[in-house]
């Protein structure tokens, strides 16, 4: 995959299963404080046209794009 031959840099990607819409503001808090400079796992389902990558991100058992979308609805 071309992702790991690409030197360490931002790489747009978007959350499987998760509408493209912007996100309430307490979910983008919530998402913010469970990734934001943290390793988690993530595992590309896809990449669109833009280049960008459809992913599942997990932290440990955590599934957050679950969360997400139960905070969401």
């Amino acid at each position: 995959m071309d992702v790991l031959y690409t030197p360490m840099q931002a790489l747009k990607c978007h959350l499987a299963s998760v509408s493209k819409e912007p996100l309430y503001a307490d979910v983008k808090d919530w998402l913010d404080g469970a990734i934001l400079n943290k390793q988690v796992r993530a595992v590309v389902n896809g990449k669109y046209k833009d280049g960008s990558f459809v992913v599942e991100l997990f932290d440990g058992d955590v599934h957050i794009n679950e969360k997400v979308r139960e905070l969401i609805s």
